[in-house]
């Protein structure tokens, strides 16, 4: 699977001016940790958004309002990418920064809630989403699913109102920013097909890549720490203007990539991967926001413009995730398949057994297990028989073939192989 480069991660930083925050991240994050350089850029993003004041924020675009909070989910191996230590080195910076602005992982949505209560702007790290997602999922069976289903309506920063055991809980501006990781295998087994085709992938930025450095250790850089740390601190306590929009050169450059967006889009017809890329031009929006806090003219009480600068970045990295989003979910949707084929070729067995039987014991819609019964009866894996008024099925009885006689042990085989030796006069 295709992932992304440092090389291409690397022209992108490069046009950034030298003052910028991210980019002097970058320069001290590569003497931390090897990770891909694209796992530092989505950390940094996610830590200059938890330090974003709330009202930095566009509502000029057609999607409607959005605002800088930003959820990104880095994936690569485990014990090889160093996943978890990219996270931890701007983790350690937004600590030194602002404590507050950690949040705790929640067990419960109500407790995601009494801390967006006392924190609206927070950072969620979880470093382990494969765990996350395998305590959420089984849909309304599962209680820990609430948390997946509250998490996406707090993505958008709507107001949110909720009366818990004691009292009631109101929040008029959440921004919630989330940094995770998570291998392959993980979102491949624990990502339900409804995450993927209900929208709630959709919300992470996506950063698939693996490791090209090596680094034997971490070199200090105190001037630059500290200065990393001030400026967020900085951040946290500045005020913003209100954002008109984009520019002119930056709205001409909006209009042509949204343009073709929407062309790819209508030219997939995959529900998953459709759904998992429908927010990229949300995501674009968001680092373009965050860019106009680093570097550009969002740190102001007046009226601004997000410059062609800034939205070309933003698009840039929209650009690596969508090419992230486009193969986990392809993997998600393969996986998906050979899961369900498993499920039904496991309740039919050996036994006749009921087409009705088939959709409970295999827990599928009408529509897939038919599609997944047709592909197994042309395989010739399964055979079909009306009993009565109904169509049962079985595993093929007359597809299968004596083992041979295994040797029981390495002196037997190497026995075997000097008899047939001799046998073919080869000493």
């Amino acid at each position: 699977m295709e992932t992304v480069t440092e090389t291409e991660v690397a022209e992108l930083v490069d046009n950034l001016p030298d003052d910028s925050w991210l980019k002097q991240y970058l320069y001290y994050a590569v003497r931390q940790s090897d990770a891909s350089l694209a796992y530092h850029v989505g950390v940094g993003l996610g830590v200059l958004a938890a330090v974003a004041p709330s009202g930095l924020c566009i509502d000029t675009l057609p999607g409607g309002k959005v605002s800088a909070n930003l959820w990104v989910l880095i994936v690569g191996r485990p014990a090889v990418d160093h996943k978890s230590t990219a996270i931890r080195v701007g983790r350690e910076l937004l600590a030194w920064a602002n404590p507050l602005a950690i949040g705790e992982d929640p067990a419960s949505y109500e407790g995601l809630l009494e801390s967006l209560g006392q924190q609206p702007n927070q950072l969620l790290v979880m470093g382990e989403f494969g765990d996350f997602l395998s305590k959420t999922e089984g849909g309304s069976n599962n209680y820990m699913s609430k948390i997946k289903a509250g998490l996406t309506r707090i993505f958008d920063g709507d107001p949110i109102e909720r009366r818990l055991a004691k009292r009631t809980v109101r929040i008029p501006q959440p921004r919630l920013s989330i940094l995770a990781a998570v291998n392959p295998s993980f979102l491949e087994t624990h990502a339900e097909m409804q995450d993927w085709e209900g929208g709630f992938m959709s919300r992470w930025m996506l950063i698939h890549a693996h490791r090209e450095r090596e680094l034997f250790a971490a070199s200090p850089d105190d001037a630059r720490r500290d200065w990393l740390v001030q400026w967020l601190v900085n951040a946290g306590n500045s005020q913003v203007g209100r954002c008109m929009g984009l520019d002119p050169a930056a709205a001409q450059l909006w209009y042509d990539w949204s343009k073709d967006l929407s062309k790819r889009l209508e030219q997939d017809q995959s529900l998953a991967r459709v759904a998992a890329h429908g927010r990229t031009a949300t995501h674009a929006a968001k680092v373009a926001l965050l860019a106009s806090l680093d570097f550009g003219a969002a740190r102001t009480q007046g009226q601004w413009l997000v410059s062609e600068e800034a939205l070309r970045f933003a698009i840039g990295l929209a650009e690596l995730h969508y090419r992230s989003a486009m193969g986990l979910a392809e993997l998600a949707c393969a996986g998906r398949d050979m899961r369900e084929r498993r499920n039904v070729l496991k309740v039919i067995g050996n036994d006749w057994t009921s087409y009705g039987h088939v959709l409970r014991g295999a827990e599928l819609l009408r529509s897939r297990c038919d599609r997944i019964i047709e592909t197994l009866v042309e395989e010739g894996a399964i055979e079909s028989h009306l009993i009565g008024s109904k169509m049962h099925f079985r595993r093929r009885q007359d597809d299968t073939v004596d083992e041979p006689e295994w040797a029981a042990n390495v002196s037997s085989l190497m026995r075997a192989a000097r008899d047939l030796t001799a046998d073919d006069d080869l000493n």
